[in-house]
């Protein structure tokens, strides 16, 4: 607007402050977010026209101090960013509402006021980017210094509110069955969540007296509070340890959640409160306005509160995955010998489950009791396989990602160290390698020793060459969907990892090997010795049953439900893939240089498993511990660098390891 005379005019005349303010900064917010030049600019502007126009400035003044006297900040900073008490699925359908029949606008709250005026999806954008000074030069172009304690008094005065209504909400949330659950003992003496919040109402009724002119003012001393405040944030990670021994549910991790943003909107209250320069007070309270409109932002949106939740429970879920990936990364050469024969037995049985699936592919069967069969043959094979201390190799990345992520917690700020990501990395990899090595070093001769075998005993092939053939091509990535087939299968192994962490979970929480010690009936038909037994293996290895389960499930159903879909889809795994050629090659050999490029190619498929299964759960953990991982190239340097001086590291592990893990 060229005028700014008539816009001065025009905001004077407001029918109501809340238009008022919505008409300026529907004027400030740029057409991009990344232009802060205009609305510094458009500041500096409007500052100038309200000196050149103390008539107009006198009238939109009183307006808005008026309005900000009157108005509650409550809600504001004691609800916006904070997960609410409701269940996710009433929060997911007052916001489906809220979508659809806005709420009017409630004029006296300071919250839906920022909710009015920042009402565009980019607003939070130029809003971080506006620098102090400017934010500075606005508020005091409505509030003059000659009115600002009353207004300053007045924010105050609510934030005291604010942080006395949060710290009793703390104090009363640990009464929860969940934390009881956890620690029963928080009952039986004065914890420090209560003792917070006797620290934290002294300091509220000491700073109150400074607000009150005829009050005997006190003396404010918050150096209590913050030694009980730090006391109730270790609590709460110790919550969180005995939520990974003693299982979590969404509803607990929501809670554990939600007491930790109370507890951190504590601490930035406080930490406002109790500073005494200006300076800082202004760049503090400025911190805190930035926050309110980004959380703002994602408040009221469907969209963010699915990925909250989703990241609440891949956080629940992802604890338990890290535990159990520690059993599949080899630090010395002991434990890398150990894993080469673990994936020698599991390439065994995996040549088996091959032949058995060929030989059901020649039934004359429906496509779905097909599918069942196929389904059963991967699921209880990957069930007796893991129940022989065995391991298939694309098991792991799903796993060792959890565990990744996990060492990685520590990160300063969020941000890893690239050296200690390129250095997991490189043992995970070996510990992958050793796997596939002996999955593929025991599942093509067993695939070749059976085929001929087969050949002869019975005088016929498995299958006729036709089919042999097309078992052969079906490996081939340059003549087939063989790569897009084996994402596929990658995506049901990260997927079969969730699975495992959310059955490992629901165990503990339940404590499911409790209650099959105290089953009526078992006690009955089982002796002691066995039923304490099968709880215990229950209780370790419930997960991983039910992960490997599903896991062959989803790959005998894939081609099914492309069938159903109308669509391409189908699934390759490295071990298979490699039984295959074998099987294949009994049957019609293909000459050494073509059977060993074939080879090549199921190892290739072993490739995309592992690396589209690892993007995958690793990108899940991370998330959820609030960790970033940082940009690509600088994490590929970082594990180019660590390759170049161990090169042989990524295969084998070295002497100065295995001496550091003795």
């Amino acid at each position: 607007m060229d005028n700014l005379g008539l816009f001065l005019d025009k905001l004077a005349q407001s029918d109501d402050e809340l238009t008022l303010l919505c008409d300026l900064f529907d004027w400030l917010r740029p057409e991009d977010s990344s232009q802060i030049d205009r609305v510094q600019d458009k500041v500096h502007r409007f500052v100038e026209a309200m000196d050149a126009n103390p008539g107009q400035a006198t009238i939109i003044r009183e307006k808005v101090h008026t309005f900000i006297l009157d108005m509650r900040f409550l809600p504001l900073y004691s609800d916006t960013g904070i997960l609410p008490r409701r269940s996710f699925a009433n929060e997911f359908w007052r916001r489906v509402y809220d979508l659809l029949m806005p709420k009017p606008p409630v004029i006296f709250s300071a919250k839906n006021l920022l909710e009015q005026i920042f009402n565009k999806p980019a607003d939070h954008k130029w809003v971080q980017a506006l620098p102090d000074d400017v934010w500075m030069a606005l508020f005091f172009a409505f509030i003059p210094e000659a009115n600002n304690k009353k207004v300053k008094d007045h924010l105050l005065s609510e934030a005291l509110y604010a942080l006395e209504m949060l710290s009793i909400w703390l104090a009363a949330e640990e009464m929860e069955d969940e934390l009881l659950r956890l620690n029963p003992a928080i009952v039986e003496y004065d914890s420090n969540f209560i003792a917070q919040e006797r620290e934290i109402s002294q300091f509220v009724a000491a700073y109150r007296s400074r607000l009150i002119p005829t009050a005997k003012e006190k003396q404010t001393d918050a150096a209590h509070a913050w030694i009980m405040l730090d006391q109730c944030d270790e609590q709460l990670q110790g919550f969180r340890q005995l939520a990974l021994s003693k299982g979590s549910d969404l509803k607990l991790t929501y809670l554990l959640e939600r007491l930790e943003q109370v507890l951190t909107r504590i601490q930035k209250l406080l930490d406002i409160l109790d500073e005494e320069k200006e300076g800082v007070f202004r760049t503090k309270c400025l911190a805190l306005f930035r926050q309110f409109v980004g959380e703002l932002n994602t408040e009221r949106s469907v969209t963010s509160l699915i990925r909250q939740t989703t990241y609440l429970l891949a956080k629940s879920v992802t604890n338990h995955a890290s535990e159990t990936g520690e059993h599949y990364v080899t630090e010395n050469r002991r434990e890398y010998i150990r894993m080469l024969g673990s994936g020698f037995g599991a390439g065994v049985f995996i040549a088996i489950m091959a032949f058995i699936k060929i030989h059901i592919s020649t039934l004359d069967l429906t496509m779905e009791w097909n599918t069942f069969w196929v389904s059963m043959n991967y699921s209880l094979g990957f069930v007796l396989i893991h129940m022989l201390h065995f391991t298939v190799a694309t098991k792991q990345p799903a796993m060792t990602a959890a565990y990744i992520a996990k060492k990685l917690e520590h990160a300063d700020h969020g941000a890893i160290d690239r050296q200690e990501l390129a250095q997991l990395t490189i043992r995970v990899g070996r510990s992958q390698f050793a796997a596939i090595l002996g999955n593929v070093a025991a599942a093509l001769p067993f695939a070749l020793l059976i085929g001929a075998g087969i050949n002869a005993f019975l005088g016929n092939p498995l299958i006729d060459t036709g089919k042999a053939a097309s078992l052969m091509q079906e490996q081939n990535p340059i003549t087939s969907l063989a790569l897009f087939y084996a994402a596929i299968a990658g995506v049901w192994l990260f997927l079969s990892g969730l699975v495992a962490g959310y059955f490992d979970n629901r165990c503990l929480y339940l404590d499911l090997p409790g209650r099959i010690r105290e089953h009526p009936l078992l006690k009955r038909i089982m002796p002691n010795k066995l039923r304490n037994r099968f709880a215990d293996y229950i209780g370790e290895h419930l997960g991983a049953l039910w992960g490997n389960f599903f896991f062959g499930v989803m790959l005998g159903a894939t081609a099914y439900l492309g069938y159903i879909l109308g669509l391409p889809l189908d699934i390759r795994h490295v071990a298979f893939s490699v039984a295959n050629v074998g099987f294949s090659s009994t049957v019609a050999w293909p000459g050494i240089w073509i059977f060993l490029e074939f080879v090549l190619f199921a190892l290739l498929i072993g490739v995309v498993n592992l690396t589209v299964s690892f993007i995958f759960a690793l990108n899940v953990a991370v998330r959820s511990r609030g960790i970033r991982i940082g940009k690509p190239g600088a994490i590929a340097s970082a594990f180019w660098k660590e390759m170049r001086n161990r090169p042989w590291a990524l295969f084998l592990p070295t002497a100065i390891e295995s001496q550091r893990r003795h």
